[in-house]
């Protein structure tokens, strides 16, 4: 997520317990792989020791480019070029999809679709995955037995254009459109 507004984060009502960990792999680009941890001082050994035995230190290579990012102001165009293509691409999903059916934070690449009854999440992503449309069921997101809602998770940041994300997303329009004959997992008993 990147809101541009400030929000209270967790830390800062408890900043004496509270460990916040970050990266710039989601707010950069994905090939930086470089994680920063803000934490009370007395955490900061025990944690700089675990960080030490299974990493050691970031690469010195991704450490430099963001450090010159910082310094010369490309991470705030970077960050706000972001916001913009969230914006961009939340529009779109809102227009193939309708905004009734989405639901995110509206700074977030992913979004949750809600499925028509006539669809289970399962049937609906394998029938998306066979029209050339990857997305997430939402029972791989659910925890022990809970039931997963009628809903799929889309990642709006993979395409790589915005003529491939509504080639892809029309193909989800066109399924929620299209009714459906309930599947013997969700047939409906009197």
């Amino acid at each position: 997520m990147m809101p541009a507004d400030q929000r209270l984060a967790l830390r800062d009502l408890a900043p004496r317990r509270t460990i916040y960990v970050t990266g710039l792999s989601k707010v950069t680009a994905a090939g930086l792989r470089l994680g920063m941890i803000v934490a009370p001082g007395s955490l900061m050994q025990p944690l700089m020791s675990a960080v030490r035995s299974t990493t050691w230190m970031p690469q010195p290579l991704t450490l430099e480019i963001f450090s010159i990012w910082v310094e010369n102001g490309s991470i705030d165009q970077i960050v706000h070029w972001h916001r913009q293509e969230i914006t961009t691409r939340r529009a779109i999903a809102i227009d193939l999809l309708g905004s009734q059916r989405i639901r995110s934070d509206p700074s977030c690449y992913h979004l949750w679709l809600t499925l028509p009854a006539s669809w289970t999440s399962d049937d609906f992503a394998n029938e998306a995955y066979g029209q050339g449309v990857l997305l997430s069921p939402s029972d791989v997101f659910t925890i022990g037995s809970s039931l997963a809602p009628g809903a799929a998770r889309i990642s709006l940041g993979s395409p790589n254009s915005h003529d491939r994300l509504s080639r892809g997303l029309a193909v989800l329009g066109t399924l929620l459109r299209e009714p459906r004959a309930p599947t013997e997992r969700s047939v409906l008993l009197p």
